[in-house]
């Protein structure tokens, strides 16, 4: 972690002697933004990682409930409503009836699936789209988010669940803090289940599978 945020760091010190310097607006608001950006980064990994200690610090879960897979979606899709709109991707959420529903922590699953989406919306081109889904069988069952972007290179595959690892995004052409798929990783892992991605002729496949045999 001290790692992550000395680069971060070094920019915002950086930026903020050279505002003592004068310059020009044009040049201002460049550090200024350079700032934002960087200080966001540095509070987008403190809360990351103490989320990720957070569950694996946690031998069971603590709350299990009922889960409406609608209930979930809405406010999912409410959420992404800005930013999905704003990378022009249609984000379209399939196959949802009112009343399935699993057992789970809610806000557990809530996060692992808003990281899942965050990662298809930064990694998918623009003017594509995103399909989540909800599937079941008699054993499990399983959220899916599928994108439309490169997928995961093979050389990446093995490492992606590991702390702080990640890919540069082909947008931004900015890494993330790697902390996402390893939080996913731990909440599939307390609800009895597993995460898997899968490269698709569509893009990439993200797949967090929950065990049926989880008691309220």
């Amino acid at each position: 972690l001290t790692h992550e945020i000395k680069s971060p760091l070094t920019a915002i010190i950086g930026a903020s002697e050279l505002l003592r310097q004068p310059m020009s607006d044009e040049q201002q608001a460049k550090f200024l933004k350079n700032i934002d950006v960087e200080s966001k980064r540095i509070q987008s990994l403190a809360e990351r990682m103490l989320q990720l200690s957070s569950v694996e610090r946690t031998g069971a879960l603590a709350k299990i409930e009922k889960v409406f897979v609608q209930d979930l979606f809405s406010d999912l899709k409410e959420s992404f409503l800005v930013l999905s709109e704003s990378e022009k991707i249609d984000l379209n959420f399939l196959d949802i009836e009112s009343k399935i529903f699993l057992l789970g922590d809610q806000f557990l699953l809530r996060q692992s699936l808003a990281n899942l989406i965050q990662n298809a919306i930064k990694f998918g081109p623009t003017e594509s789209s995103i399909d989540v889904r909800f599937l079941s069988n008699d054993q499990e069952v399983c959220f899916e988010v599928e994108d439309e972007g490169r997928g995961v290179p093979e050389y990446a595959m093995p490492r992606v669940f590991e702390r702080f690892y990640s890919l540069q995004s082909p947008k931004s052409k900015l890494k993330s803090t790697g902390l996402g798929l390893p939080f996913v990783k731990q909440v599939a892992l307390l609800h009895q289940g597993r995460v898997e991605l899968v490269n698709t002729e569509k893009g990439l496949r993200a797949s967090i599978f929950i065990s049926k045999g989880l008691k309220s």
